[in-house]
């Protein structure tokens, strides 16, 4: 069957195995490169069978077509004899697939294999095709290159993949955390049933009337949602059917759901069917538990056959939004001493984690706290909120949320730690923000050299963003601490070259620049804003005008050029200028704050500090900078900020000697 779309020379053959649309990254590496193929060549999907009944190979009396490209998805469930013939017929391959999901089914395989089929003698360690289970396998043995995508987009709330990211990814999944706890209505929950295993039916009836109850009233309550049912078995779905079958004719006023969803529709599987289906809403009906005499076989069907725990994590990852699940017995029934396969131990986890109190995991893992960390979580609570630290599961954290009543209200990224491990800059700026704003986040971004100029607006910022009206900034006072070791500082020089009062516009432009350079041989090194305020004062102006920054913007090449002004970062210096720690406690006003400091004034005062006192920690360097240099007590959360940059660059190394 072909069908024409409506690229222009793009067809679509659609095999008769092919029922279910593709997933979303193979889709997208689809629509990526059909701009880069020439319109006269075909964009084909098949399956295996229509690809040998359709397409006739590339060589024989007959050549057939050849592809540049082929993309093999859910690759685990295609076996190498069924991948092969497409193999052929194309110049590059893509496979797409998780070899930690369940393998193609081999019960027909296992009727008509012979035995005497052995690999050569003389190739021992050589991987024959028919040795491996799926084409995925066969592509790992051969040490095909090959890449993980890490990000997870599916689940709406962490809970719904945290015991796969653990049990079977190594937690090498970024996982999207979620502001709101989980709930009925959000992400992972446990339901207890009251029921007996029935021995000789192999159904849990009681279990399955639970399910058939929820499903109705989703359907009632939630009929916008897609829905789908799982059982461990064959017997406990066909037991669920006939229960929803019955509900249904005993109230037909949700029928209407059942025939919504064309493109997702309510279906009732078991595990073994249940790969590739997502949906909404999944409930999942373990069946298993005690017979009326209070027995607990330790028996769990496929679970408990080699690879079970590839098929548990199928059945578990399936829910978009929430997952309900229905058991008669929890995590501290199952004994692994009686029960034997891993896909039973991942039960036993899955069953405890579902049990779990609904706020965990939240936040406060391994890498909470640091000197920005702590200023943020201040405005924070500054704000009336609880400041949570790093929150998030697993490769993907929020430095601060501030939580709420009903989950977090305000999520805030800093440019450090894990926004900087991310290489791209297009996940950074807009592929993590855009996820986490689909997760329901309402984001704020925190700039490390925003809070090291302006810690006290920045903090204004984050309690704007939370409601609450930021308290009047506190008179700046100068420090009454000694410095800790005498001698460290040598007293800040101030220039006092001879200037006119008045406009500095009106200056010529020679006697300005000389000014400037005077002034930055003095006072150098010397940020820009000083430079302008220390020519405000010796001017006697109120403040400066538009054209007055112009014109000390246009006599600075003159300064260069006529007196050895140099400029880097927007720092002022000369050749001879050396940089070392200045105590401001007799300066203007306007040095003792952060931003007039020089970073590397900074660094320079912290390695001399580390110099005489090796074992200082950052907080206690941080109090050593502040007092050596003379600052305010409002520098403190910018000097901490710059230091905390340092340490992270290594320019200052703690713990030297």
């Amino acid at each position: 069957k072909q069908v024409r779309d409506g690229a222009p020379g793009m067809t679509v053959i659609r095999g008769e195995m092919e029922k279910k649309r593709g997933h979303l990254p193979v889709r997208e590496l689809l629509l990526r490169a059909a701009p880069a193929v020439q319109a006269a060549k075909p964009i084909f999907m098949m399956s295996p069978l229509s690809v040998a009944q359709f397409l006739a190979p590339p060589h024989g009396l007959r050549p057939g077509l050849s592809f540049d490209l082929l993309v093999i998805d859910e690759a685990s469930q295609v076996e190498p004899v069924d991948a092969l013939g497409a193999i052929a017929r194309c110049r590059q391959v893509v496979v797409v697939g998780d070899d930690r999901q369940m393998p193609p089914t081999r019960f027909f395989q296992r009727m008509t294999e012979e035995e005497g089929d052995t690999p050569p003698e003389d190739a021992p360690d050589a991987v024959a095709a028919r040795d491996v289970e799926s084409i995925l396998g066969l592509c790992n043995a051969r040490g095909v290159p090959r890449a993980m995508l890490r990000w997870h987009y599916r689940s709406r709330h962490e809970s719904l993949i945290a015991t796969s990211n653990q049990e079977f990814y190594e937690n090498r999944l970024l996982v999207l955390p979620s502001p709101r706890p989980r709930s009925a209505l959000l992400g992972l929950s446990l339901l207890r049933v009251e029921g007996a295993w029935e021995t000789g039916e192999g159904t849990n009836r009681a279990e399955a009337a639970a399910v058939a109850e929820a499903v109705m009233r989703h359907a009632k309550e939630t009929p916008g949602d897609t829905l789908g049912v799982a059982a461990f078995s064959i017997k406990q779905r066909d037991a669920i059917m006939d229960a929803i079958e019955a509900a249904r004719r005993a109230d037909p006023s949700a029928d209407a759901f059942f025939a919504d969803h064309a493109d997702e529709p309510f279906f009732v599987k078991n595990l073994e069917n249940v790969q590739g289906d997502e949906r909404d809403a999944m409930m999942i009906s373990v069946g298993y538990g005690r017979d009326k005499d209070g027995r607990l076989a330790m028996r769990f069907g496929p679970l408990s056959a080699e690879g079970g725990e590839r098929r548990l994590n199928v059945l578990i990852t399936r829910a978009k939004k929430r997952c309900i699940v229905f058991s008669g017995i929890g995590a501290d029934d199952i004994d692994l001493a009686r029960a034997s396969g891993r896909g039973v131990a991942a039960l036993k986890t899955f069953l405890a984690f579902a049990a779990g109190p609904a706020a965990a995991p939240r936040g406060g893992g391994d890498g909470a706290g640091g000197a920005l960390t702590d200023a943020i979580a201040a405005a924070v609570t500054a704000a009336g909120r609880e400041a949570v630290p790093h929150v998030g599961l697993a490769g993907l954290f929020l430095d601060v949320a501030a939580r709420g009543e009903n989950g977090y209200d305000l999520g805030i990224e800093a440019d450090a730690g894990d926004w900087a491990a991310l290489r791209c800059a297009r996940d950074r700026e807009r592929g993590r923000p855009g996820a986490l704003e689909m997760m329901g986040w309402k984001l704020a971004r925190a700039w490390s050299l925003a809070w090291y100029a302006r810690p006290e607006a920045e903090a204004a910022k984050v309690m704007t963003a939370l409601g609450a009206t930021p308290a009047p900034a506190a008179p700046a006072s100068t420090p009454a601490t000694p410095p800790p070791e005498p001698g460290l500082a040598a007293p800040y020089r101030e220039a006092a070259p001879a200037l006119p009062r008045g406009a500095l516009d009106a200056l010529p432009a020679a006697a300005l620049a000389s000014a400037i350079g005077e002034i930055v041989a003095v006072e150098a090194p010397l940020t820009a804003d000083s430079l302008a305020e220390r020519l405000r004062l010796l001017a006697g102006r109120e403040a400066l005008t538009t054209k007055e920054k112009d014109a000390i913007r246009q006599a600075l090449p003159t300064a260069k050029a006529q007196h050895g002004v140099t400029e880097a970062a927007g720092v002022f210096a000369t050749a001879s200028t050396k940089v070392v720690p200045r105590d401001r406690r007799a300066a203007a006003a306007h040095l003792r704050r952060a931003a007039a400091v020089p970073p590397a004034e900074i660094a320079a005062c912290a390695q001399a500090l580390l110099a005489a006192r090796p074992g200082l920690t950052e907080a206690e360097l941080a109090a050593g900078v502040l007092a050596v240099l003379g600052l305010d007590a409002g520098a403190s959360v910018a000097v901490s900020a710059r230091l905390a940059a340092l340490v992270g660059a290594g320019t200052v190394r703690l713990g030297a000697p």
